[in-house]
């Protein structure tokens, strides 16, 4: 009869034995992170979860090797880097579909059953991949559309520009190999696509915010009517051909929808119900990163930047390291392999990492730049393009004041001669100083979707809904009394204690708000529906050079700044502007 001791010992010889057979190998490369393991679980790659670091790049090559072989072949070279990514290991399925020895005729991965295609003109573009040389014929309603493979295995077709509606079927045919195949799609719908994009507050999940849970429970009411897709997080050196895909075009569910985008989703869910036709949602967002990394090298050439100084490294670092932050390395995993598609518009949440960074005031030539190199990219000079302006959080900085004022061009309101069909939604009114996932990201999701939705509407749509709130068009002073005329009005004074409007009082040189060192509060001493006076005695006669409002991360508490709009409950955005000598400011109505 065998020993208890002995019986331990086979045991654990076995338990060893499936470890060595089973495990990944682990070296300095791998990871087996909490988020990869849920995602993929420990027995279902072989491969190990590679770590965010600089020997990133090398350790891809080396698994690319000893996992696929160095006699396979890559038919498409610009596809490799498709299967790997910081953010998670990829099945063993999907290594197969990326490297084989012939070619494969099929759309684009994210050509799928049930998906969105933007409607209208100039027409709906179909892509993919086939034997070079060969013909490809699709066929959608009536139409039979032919083009050639090009010698890269790449083909593209625009399709003739249909109303909003379905589904329908379309089929691409051609030739592999001497055979003849057929790759459907099956019941696409017709509408508006929309690109949501960003930083961890666009990646802010429905289950997350508040109303997350009715949301999620009404959530198939729009199953016939509104589509998502959501880009796998991850980055490259060069722009892919295509992305990685963490959720296929989906219905909403209270399942499918839980992990997706709360403003994408809530502002849909509007815009559908506004509309009455089909929505497309696509979600490509990455938390901590900044606008730099979303960009394509031509902004980096635009608005060049000074490197960290041996004093400023030490603080930034670490963060740099921790989220990718090279320039244009998310716009060519996450964006560019999408410009393919028509789309509708762009929506935007980002800004917080630029905020705490070392160089917030790049954003101010950064932001329109990034607009119009999309806007290139997807063919349309004029894409509509909506924004958030960033929130609130529990710690002060300098950056996020600054940050917001360049969001809007240092204009102060969207659209403007800068931003054009551009639209805003202010966010610095909405806090959430308690919440679990921290105060930078607010629970408030559904809000901001409504200001979206508003200055959607009216911008691209032509329904005129009012979007904006109140912003100075006049300013007069007399004595220790400064006026500021507000439009649209009427307005509302809904707190008067904040101490959000200070003062930069005249009587040195001082060629820009810039230039100023001290700032002091002033407060309302009276308003009327269109106007508000402030005391500005604290000036003592020399007069004010400059006046800024709501100059703070958190300039007052929940729906309780200042200044809204009477008839809209829309707040006064955050604003600096020359006082001494000016009059009349501009107008949203210029």
């Amino acid at each position: 009869m065998m020993q208890p001791a002995c019986f331990v010992y086979v045991v654990a010889a076995v338990i060893i034995l499936l470890l060595v057979q089973y495990l990944p190998p682990l070296d300095h490369d791998s990871d087996d992170s909490e988020d990869c393991l849920r995602r993929w679980g420990l027995f279902r790659s072989r491969r190990p979860c590679l770590r965010v670091g600089k020997s990133e790049w090398s350790a891809r090559q080396t698994w690319k090797k000893t996992a696929v072989g160095e006699e396979a072949t890559l038919v498409y070279v610009e596809r490799t880097e498709v299967i790997y990514r910081k953010s998670a290991a990829i099945p063993p399925k999907k290594i197969k579909s990326a490297v084989r020895q012939k070619a494969e005729f099929r759309f684009a991965n994210y050509f799928q059953d049930g998906m969105v295609l933007q409607r209208g003109k100039p027409g709906a573009r179909v892509w993919g991949f086939g034997e070079a040389n060969q013909e490809v014929h699709v066929t959608f309603q009536s139409s039979l559309l032919k083009t050639v493979i090009e010698a890269d295995g790449t083909w593209l077709i625009q399709l003739p520009p249909s109303e909003a509606g379905g589904p329908y079927d379309i089929e691409a045919t051609s030739v592999v190999d001497g055979d003849k195949e057929m790759v459907p799609l099956r019941a696409v719908l017709f509408g508006d696509v929309w690109l949501c994009s960003g930083q961890s507050n666009m990646e802010f999940q429905v289950q997350q915010m508040f109303n997350g849970t009715e949301e999620l429970q009404y959530a198939r009411t729009y199953k016939d009517s509104i589509r998502f897709l959501q880009i796998l997080k991850s980055d490259a050196p060069n722009p892919l051909l295509e992305p990685d895909i963490y959720q296929a075009w989906a219905m909403p569910s209270s399942v499918s929808l839980a992990e997706f985008s709360a403003v994408c989703w809530a502002f849909g869910r509007r815009l559908q119900e506004k509309l009455d036709i089909p929505v497309g949602l696509i979600g490509s967002y990455y938390g901590g990163t900044p606008i730099r990394a979303w960009s394509p090298p031509e902004v980096g050439e635009q608005c060049p930047t000074t490197p960290l100084t041996d004093l400023e490294m030490p603080m930034y670092e670490p963060w740099l390291l921790k989220y990718p932050a090279d320039p244009s390395v998310l716009w060519n995993a996450m964006i560019a392999p999408l410009t393919p598609l028509q789309i509708k518009g762009a929506l935007w949440y980002q800004g917080e990492a630029d905020a705490m960074g070392a160089r917030p005031d790049d954003y101010l030539c950064l932001f329109p730049a990034m607009i119009a190199s999309w806007r290139k990219a997807f063919r349309s000079a004029r894409l509509p393009f909506g924004f958030v302006q960033i929130g609130d959080k529990n710690e002060e900085d300098t950056g996020t004041p600054v940050v917001r004022w360049h969001q809007t061009a240092d204009v102060g309101f969207a659209p403007n001669k800068v931003l054009q069909n551009v639209f805003m939604a202010v966010a610095m009114d909405l806090p959430d100083p308690d919440s679990p996932y921290n105060s930078i990201h607010p629970r408030y999701k559904e809000e901001v979707a409504q200001r979206l939705t508003l200055g959607a509407l009216n911008t691209v749509y032509g329904v005129k809904v009012p979007f904006q709130g109140p912003y100075p068009i006049a300013l007069s002073q007399a004595g220790s009394q400064l006026t500021i005329h507000f439009d649209p009005a009427p307005i509302i004074v809904k707190n008067s204690s904040n101490h959000n409007f200070e003062v930069c009082c005249a009587g040195i040189p001082m060629s820009s708000w810039q230039d100023c060192h001290s700032w002091v509060p002033s407060s309302i001493t009276s308003s009327t529906i269109k106007a508000i006076t402030l005391d500005v005695t604290e000036c003592q006669g020399k007069g004010v050079a400059f006046l800024r409002y709501a100059w703070k991360v958190t300039p007052c508490a929940y729906l309780r700044c200042d200044i809204y709009g009477t008839n809209t409950a829309l707040p006064a955005p955050p604003f600096v502007i020359p006082v001494e000598g000016s009059k009349k400011l501009n107008s949203f109505r210029a």
